[in-house]
């Protein structure tokens, strides 16, 4: 049976159970990262549709220009809903290869380079 390959790229060599982990690691590292900006962009955005909506609501904003925030603000709650979820799953992948309960919160640290 051939094994996977690390980070399931082609011609990479075959991960180890600790190569694997690393690579765990640092994927849970850079959702960490983007699940501050997705937060951030999905409060950002509705906020804007808040502002637009009470524009539209006195009559200084066209229903089109609501429309568009509301997209936008869909569109970033549906981000953060992902970014979380990828989050999670890396997450789960880390304890599993670790053979650890899924319950079980490991704290990363950023490794030095």
């Amino acid at each position: 049976m051939a094994r996977a390959k690390c980070g399931g790229v082609a011609g990479a060599r075959p991960c180890d159970g600790g190569s694997a982990a690393r690579l765990q690691g640092v994927r849970i590292l850079a959702f960490g990262a983007q699940l501050g900006l997705a937060q951030e962009s999905a409060a950002s955005a509705e906020r804007e549709y808040a502002i637009s909506h009470r524009a539209a609501l006195r009559g200084d904003l066209a229903e089109a220009e609501v429309d568009a925030r509301r997209q936008a603000m869909l569109d970033g709650s549906a981000k953060l809903r992902a970014v979380e979820k990828d989050l999670e799953t890396a997450r789960l992948e880390l304890n599993r290869l670790l053979g650890l309960a899924p319950g079980i919160r490991i704290v990363l640290a950023a490794a030095e380079v």
